[in-house]
């Protein structure tokens, strides 16, 4: 299903839908890049157009929160049901392990504090032993390194990168580097999910996840989150400007 939010075309789609969708990347001459699309993103672009015009260039914007889902129904009176970033992340790893060895993709982790990246791959790897783990490294670089490490990425054999440096990092580093990443067939940034695959913190209960309030977990497991989360109100008086917009066209 797709919807229109603030000039932004999003997709909502299943876990089946997703790895189809990756699964078709392997005849691509450039990584696809995959963006979960949040309202907390959506606000980074109104600030910043080169942002904006990056997310606008994506090959997937895969919706992605309560808050999306909240918006769609609002706007659209759109039942969808946004697969977070961690699930999308289970599901990818479940299929690409069901494979036949010969058509199993690489894994690269890129992203989080030193030794996080390494701890997640090998989380993953415990969990699913069929994949195949292409290489890992931490965040803690600059911009001037980044070419040498998308190199390194390519050289590794990877097939499929998770950027794991938060947004709008993450994003930016894609699309500069994605020419660098000749082996990489699908690129996506997957935020602070190496946290939650490592051990290094706790996903939320199934009971904050039903009530959509996965935010207000990671908000209580990292009080740090506050300055970014408090903005949301923003995004909610958006979506009602969008909604008048709508209405008064229609009259």
């Amino acid at each position: 299903m797709r919807l229109k939010i603030g000039g932004f075309e999003l997709e909502s789609l299943t876990s089946d839908e997703i790895m189809a969708r990756a699964g078709a990347v392997s005849t691509s001459s450039r990584p696809v890049h995959l963006v979960t699309f949040n309202p907390l993103m959506y606000l980074d672009a109104l600030a910043d157009p080169d942002f904006a015009a990056i997310l606008r260039s994506a090959d997937l914007l895969l919706a992605e929160s309560s808050g999306i889902k909240w918006a769609a129904k609002f706007l659209y009176n759109l039942k969808i049901s946004p697969l977070a970033g961690i699930d999308m992340l289970d599901a990818l790893f479940a299929s690409d392990s069901s494979l036949a060895p010969s058509s199993r993709a690489a894994f690269y982790f890129l992203g989080g504090r030193p030794g996080v990246a390494e701890s997640a791959s090998r989380a993953v790897s415990a969990r699913f032993p069929p994949l195949r783990i292409a290489g890992f490294r931490d965040g803690f670089f600059d911009d001037a390194e980044s070419a040498g490490i998308a190199r390194e990425i390519a050289a590794s054999g990877a097939t499929i990168l998770l950027a794991g440096l938060g947004s709008p990092r993450q994003e930016y580093w894609i699309a500069r580097n994605k020419h660098l990443l000749s082996s990489v067939r699908l690129a996506v940034g997957v935020g602070g999910s190496f946290d939650v695959l490592s051990g290094r913190l706790r996903r939320a209960p199934a009971i904050f996840r039903g009530l959509g309030a996965e935010w207000l977990w990671r908000l209580m497991s990292e009080p740090r989150r506050f300055v970014r989360i408090a903005r949301l109100p923003l995004f909610v008086a958006e979506i009602i400007r969008m909604k008048m917009t709508l209405v008064a066209k229609t009259q």
